[in-house]
């Protein structure tokens, strides 16, 4: 026994309104896909030539600013600066010892790392830090100096020989 085929025959016209719907069905699909990417997006990141100077005035609570700072190497070392509220800032590398070389990227208010894909924490002011590899942002020390907040070349220097050195020099 035998089945007989049924062809379907499309006009022109039918066959411009499929096409239609399935080219818009696409449009919005990348359109979605972009804005969700969009919303997700991290902070532009700012250059810092010398010592990082911003009025506290304009750093808004609880959003994420990257600065990065050339040090020796052609290199640049990013760093983050938040507003966590009106007395409380927290400044801090972008990156962990373990994901240095991987890079670490912002992703709305939080850093995430490039080597597990998690958002970062940071280290407590007092806490006391293991030589071992953790997937913990290192602490900035900054001051406060006519309404501005100031963080050191040289201190950015002097942490990142302390803590990321070592991981640099491993292969």
């Amino acid at each position: 026994m035998t089945r007989k085929r049924h062809r379907i025959e499309l006009t022109r016209r039918e066959l411009f309104q499929v096409w239609g719907a399935l080219g818009t069905l696409a449009a919005f699909g990348v359109f979605s896909l972009w804005w969700h990417e969009k919303q997700h997006e991290g902070p532009p990141t700012v250059a810092v030539r010398e010592d990082l100077r911003v009025p506290l005035a304009s750093l808004e609570k609880g959003k994420l600013y990257v600065f990065s700072s050339v040090l020796n190497s052609p290199e640049a070392v990013k760093f983050t600066v938040q507003r966590q509220s009106a007395e409380s800032i927290q400044v801090a590398f972008a990156s962990c010892r373990r994901c240095y070389r991987k890079g670490s990227s912002a992703r709305g208010n939080e850093v995430i790392c490039g080597h597990c894909n998690d958002s970062m924490r940071v280290t407590g002011i007092d806490e006391k830090l293991s030589t071992a590899k953790d997937c913990t942002r290192i602490r900035l020390p900054y001051s406060m100096e006519q309404g501005d907040l100031v963080v050191y070349k040289r201190t950015i220097r002097e942490q990142f020989e302390r803590w990321f050195l070592r991981v640099l020099e491993e292969k």
